[in-house]
């Protein structure tokens, strides 16, 4: 299994299971994915606050190359502020111009 760093907006976060969440991430380098946070859901979890819709994280996850859900092992915060109109049409610019 590869692993994978990039930056990313997280596009949106729902509840998979009774302690996982399933989040979409709008990334730099490999457009919109989906990863599965294991554990997320826990009072004491390494994810706490950074999974938060148009949070900006940098993300590390792993799977196989072109799958379309990958697990999710480390997200840290940039900026977990409202992403002003710039930096999201810069994302969007990039995703469309490299799909």
């Amino acid at each position: 299994m590869a692993l994978y760093k990039t930056r990313a907006i997280v596009l949106k976060s729902i509840n998979l299971s009774e302690s996982d969440r399933l989040v979409t991430f709008l990334t730099e380098n490999s457009g919109k994915i989906k990863c599965v946070a294991k554990g997320a859901r826990k009072v004491k979890n390494q994810f706490w606050g950074s999974l938060e819709p148009m949070s900006q994280v940098n993300l590390i996850y792993f799977g196989k190359e072109n799958q379309n859900l990958y697990r999710l092992n480390q997200a840290d915060i940039i900026d977990s502020s409202q992403l002003s109109a710039k930096i999201l049409k810069k994302f969007i610019k990039e995703y469309i111009f490299w799909s």
